[in-house]
């Protein structure tokens, strides 16, 4: 049997968290470590139970998501972060992927989606959530850039955050029937597993569809691909 996935929810919000933790009870691969209501907090609990993963919330008391998500990095760089929030202003999201997230999701997701975000993070895959990709188009921002007010976009050392490349405007027909349907699916952030599951394919066959679109695309990697079909109007 495979090992559970450890995780760790912070959260300020009671309701959500116990909503968050009955979910995870659903869940036979994952295992709830603790639950934090602080940024400090989810340190401290973090530094105890070493989580593979962490829900966090960026509005949260005395310290805040992003500098947690900071501390957490640094201090187990192995641990990824999922940002749950209802936040989409672009320097929300910047940030958060500066401090070494790799999943954003808003608090509207369902849960299936959540555990699509949560497995594909684990994995090492980036997740966002269409709408925050379309965000960070529209307003013409890369994630690799931590943008704060009144100062200037700098990169933290070590960090590789996801860096959507800027291309001339892309045609649909640059791509095939079949891979449009799977970048469709990429930008609802589904894994290969899914996709295979939804269109009835091996999930080798997936892999080499979303390789060749990355191709076509010039893109850096599967999110790069899914901010340029949302830029680009391919789906």
């Amino acid at each position: 049997m495979s090992r559970k996935l450890k995780l760790l929810i912070a959260e300020d919000h009671q309701i959500l968290r116990i909503g968050l933790r009955l979910l995870m009870t659903e869940w036979n691969d994952v295992e709830l470590v603790g639950e934090a209501s602080t940024g400090y907090e989810a340190i401290e609990i973090a530094s105890e139970t070493h989580p593979d993963l962490v829900i966090m919330d960026l509005g949260m008391p005395l310290l805040d998501g992003i500098e947690a998500c900071k501390v957490i990095k640094k201090d187990h760089p192995q641990t990824k972060v999922i940002v749950l929030t209802s936040h989409t202003d672009s320097r929300d999201i910047s940030a958060a992927l500066s401090a070494g997230a790799t999943g954003y999701c808003l608090k509207d997701v369902d849960s299936d989606r959540l555990k699509t975000a949560i497995q594909s993070v684990a994995s090492g895959d980036v997740w966002l959530d269409s709408r925050v990709a379309a965000q960070i188009m529209s307003t013409k921002v890369k994630p690799s850039d931590p943008i704060q007010p009144n100062t200037t976009p700098s990169k933290p050392a070590g960090s590789e955050p996801v860096q959507p490349s800027s291309v001339p405007e892309i045609e649909a027909d640059v791509l095939s029937p079949r891979e449009l349907e799977v970048l469709a699916l990429l930008v609802e952030g589904l894994s290969n597993k899914k996709i295979a599951e939804r269109l009835f394919i091996s999930p080798d066959t997936v892999k080499t569809h979303i390789r060749h679109i990355m191709e076509k695309l010039a893109a850096a990697d599967r999110t790069d691909a899914a901010v340029k079909a949302v830029r680009n109007k391919l789906v």
